[in-house]
């Protein structure tokens, strides 16, 4: 029990039960009592885990970033073209785009107005200048990297070996690279700098019993199996104690 509610409570020690027949839900109305002894307790998403809790963002490749700043430049340059096109076509109707106006509209009374040439020949504009978008580089880039993570794991030289004196399991164990984001693939090529804060990113996270003294009595051999199997690749003697 906590020292304020100890307190209030008397001299005495009194034991508060806190149990699911003691929860108040929200907007309940509690009756009949001169007062209580509260404690808030908040679940899911009312929680300050939940509250402080970010959602993740997404990873894109620096290359990806590049790749649709360039497709942004390309619509805006496609939708230029597409009005400069479109204005100077329904500007010239009367004179020059006659014959383009005959060719879905062969009956003469049913000529669209210009303002309706305008949007027509946008649209074919568009249709004729969507090849300026580089759709099939997205799929091929996608490609490329998927084939590119699957050598990385095929790759015989990027195998993590673990010595039968230093594995957990007695065994000698082979990790192989394990790619789980094929969209940062190509990025292993621009690293500079690579910097770890010993939390397991890097390096694995091993709890290992070296010694401990119980009643004067002291167990174990005062060294991990690393520091066992580093003294012996040196030739040292080791002795366990």
């Amino acid at each position: 029990m906590s020292p304020s509610i100890a307190a209030a409570a008397g001299t005495d020690k009194v034991s508060l039960p806190m149990n699911e027949k003691n929860v108040l839900l929200r907007e309940c109305v509690l009756r009949n009592t001169k007062y209580c002894y509260a404690i808030v307790l908040n679940t899911g998403a009312d929680t300050k885990v939940m509250k402080s809790s970010t959602d993740a963002t997404i990873k894109v490749s620096d290359l990806d970033k590049e790749i649709n700043r360039v497709i942004c430049v390309f619509l805006a340059i496609m939708f230029c073209l597409c009005v400069l096109g479109a204005a100077i076509i329904a500007g010239g109707y009367s004179s020059t785009n006659v014959w383009l106006e005959s060719l879905y509209t062969p009956d003469s009374s049913q000529k669209s107005l210009p303002a309706g040439l305008f949007f027509q020949s946008g649209a074919l504009f568009f249709v004729g200048l969507a090849q300026m978008i580089p759709i099939a580089l997205l799929v091929q880039l996608r490609m490329a990297r998927i084939v590119n993570a699957k050598l990385m794991q095929w790759d015989d030289e990027m195998v993590h070996t673990i010595e039968a004196n230093v594995s957990l399991s007695g065994k000698e164990e082979h990790i192989r690279t394990n790619v789980r984001t094929v969209n940062l693939v190509d990025e292993l090529g621009q690293l500079s700098f690579i910097f770890s804060d010993k939390t397991g990113t890097l390096t694995q996270n091993i709890m290992e019993y070296r010694k401990c003294s119980i009643d004067g009595i002291a167990y174990g051999k005062g060294t991990t199996m690393i520091g066992i199997a580093a003294k012996e690749r040196e030739g040292k003697s080791f002795e366990i104690k």
